[in-house]
């Protein structure tokens, strides 16, 4: 009889464990109801792909644009000087520029030569006086070479009739001296010579060509017009002519300014470039909806207890 309150206690002990186990397993089985199937993890995954995707997409079109802007301003710049040149050339439309005049001829003599040479260019003893509002020397002579005459006259038409029947013209003879007639141009004389590479490549291709304002490099080819106004546009120029792309940084240099150096590098650094790899990373208010999707971690199954 003494072994009864012994036994009773172990049925008791027994008894509590076999209720915690079951609740442990009840629990654990609500668990695994309660967590994703295959189907729900795919979906999970592919939803998370597509986040990832959208997010790189915009930020790729965020530096896309924010890339295009200064592009943007830079054409904008360009436009408008190519477009204050032009104005300044309408402004200048009536002068001649005469060169090869001696620079021993004074200046009050320079008027009747004037009218004598485009006289001569019109070949026409008849013409009545041509009418001069001004001429005078620019700019700064340069060893030998005497400084150009500039010649405006008071009707655009004469001029245009001299300039026409110039370019006919192989120079005019004077005093052993051959005087060229040209237009008086702001900035249009320099890029045509800084472009003479490309000009030369295009008659070598039998490519005609013609110059167009405010300015540009008009070249026909197969009855299409194709037009060069920037330097950023050579390369898909030349592509469209197939020819082979000449050396014109100076006039990319005196268009745009010349390109920035970058700073020398001592013996003993070695530069480096850090290279930029994207962030496939989901953002923070995803990571939460994803942890708020997953499911609860398992908690650990607790031993049984020792009985005292």
């Amino acid at each position: 009889m003494a072994e009864g309150p012994c036994e009773n206690a172990d049925q008791r002990t027994i008894s509590d464990t076999a209720s915690e186990a079951g609740n442990n397993l009840e629990g654990i089985l609500n668990i695994l109801s309660q967590m994703p199937n295959k189907l729900d993890l795919q979906n999970m995954g592919s939803d998370l792909k597509q986040t990832i995707f959208a997010e790189t997409a915009t930020q790729e079109l965020t530096n896309l644009l924010q890339t295009r802007k200064p592009r943007r301003e830079l054409y904008r710049s360009l436009d408008l000087r190519r477009r204050t040149e032009d104005l300044e050339n309408r402004s200048r439309r009536c002068n001649i520029r005469i060169r090869g005049i001696p620079e021993n001829m004074p200046s009050e003599e320079l008027r009747d030569l004037a009218v004598k040479l485009f006289s001569e260019v019109l070949d026409d003893s008849g013409t009545p006086q041509i009418p001069i509002e001004r001429i005078h020397r620019v700019g700064i002579q340069r060893g030998n070479f005497p400084r150009d005459v500039l010649c405006c006259l008071a009707q655009f038409e004469i001029k245009e009739q001299i300039l026409q029947k110039a370019r006919n013209i192989d120079g005019i003879h004077y005093e052993n001296n051959i005087l060229h007639l040209y237009q008086d141009l702001v900035s249009t004389i320099t890029q045509r010579r800084l472009l003479r590479p490309l000009t030369l490549a295009l008659r070598e291709g039998n490519i005609s060509y013609k110059w167009g304002f405010p300015f540009a490099l008009l070249a026909l080819k197969n009855d299409k017009t194709f037009a060069l106004r920037y330097p950023m546009e050579i390369s898909n120029f030349c592509q469209q002519l197939d020819i082979l792309i000449p050396e014109i940084s100076e006039w990319r240099n005196y268009i745009m300014g010349p390109p920035e150096e970058a700073p020398a590098v001592q013996s003993g650094d070695i530069p480096c470039t850090p290279t930029r790899r994207r962030d496939f990373t989901p953002s923070r208010q995803w990571r939460k909806r994803l942890n708020a999707q997953s499911p609860t971690r398992l908690p650990n199954t607790p031993r049984n207890k020792k009985t005292s």
